[in-house]
């Protein structure tokens, strides 16, 4: 069974502090984690944990300051007394308003 990796998942890995994630290949990242990795940054790496090869493309690929991960910043900065929850939240209206997204 191949394994998937969700919004909720990359959200709560953030939040715990990790910025590296190692996927058997094959592994199914959701739209919405596809988001969250590109917006906090996260490595993904593909293999077996200790001898991954990181990921060549996709979101967390991505070098430099992009637009969403310094908005990330930009708001985890400014709440930093916030609950993380609430940090969550504003972080992803900011990237629903950047991608014309709206939530119900």
């Amino acid at each position: 069974m191949k394994r998937l990796v969700t919004a909720n998942e990359i959200r709560d890995m953030y939040f715990a502090g990790q910025k590296h994630l190692v996927l058997p290949e094959g592994a199914i990242i959701t739209p919405g984690a596809k988001d969250l990795i590109y917006a906090f940054n996260i490595e993904v790496a593909y293999g077996e944990p200790g001898g991954a090869e990181s990921a060549d493309s996709g979101p967390a690929a991505a070098s430099g300051d992009n637009l969403v991960t310094a908005v990330a910043r930009v708001v985890d900065s400014v709440l930093a007394g916030a609950s993380p929850g609430d940090r969550q939240r504003v972080v992803e209206a900011v990237i629903d308003q950047l991608s014309g997204r709206t939530r119900e």
